[in-house]
């Protein structure tokens, strides 16, 4: 993010969180490192898939924060694309029959067993 933010837009953050290995300890971390500075307001933009882990992680960093001492700090959402997993029936997760085909493919290849027919 801050790389293209300084690329493609002239403007290099002012803050990078660049230790975390997961969203948790991203969130975690960015909290840490805004909070101290008088930021009050976190806009977490990710994946319309990844939204609800993110907003979840970053809203539970933000209240441990607080309840430790800090100010309170409010986190908003901007995905960037596509709806989260709440937005979709669950039949929307079972695959295509094309789809189905080549899981058997690919896991035939894997396994090395042949086709049962």
């Amino acid at each position: 993010m801050g790389d293209i933010a300084a690329e493609d837009f002239q403007r290099a953050p002012r803050w990078r969180e660049r230790d975390s290995r997961d969203t948790r300890e991203n969130a975690v971390n960015t909290v840490a490192l805004l909070a101290p500075q008088g930021v009050r307001e976190i806009v977490v933009v990710t994946h319309g898939w990844h939204m609800p882990r993110a907003l979840r992680e970053f809203r539970a960093a933000a209240r441990a924060r607080a309840a430790a001492g800090a100010g309170p700090i409010a986190i908003r959402a901007a995905p960037i694309s596509g709806a989260g997993p709440a937005d979709r029936a669950i039949l929307d997760w079972m695959p295509s029959g094309v789809g189905a085909l080549r899981v058997r493919v690919v896991l035939h290849e894997a396994l090395a067993v042949p086709f049962a027919h």
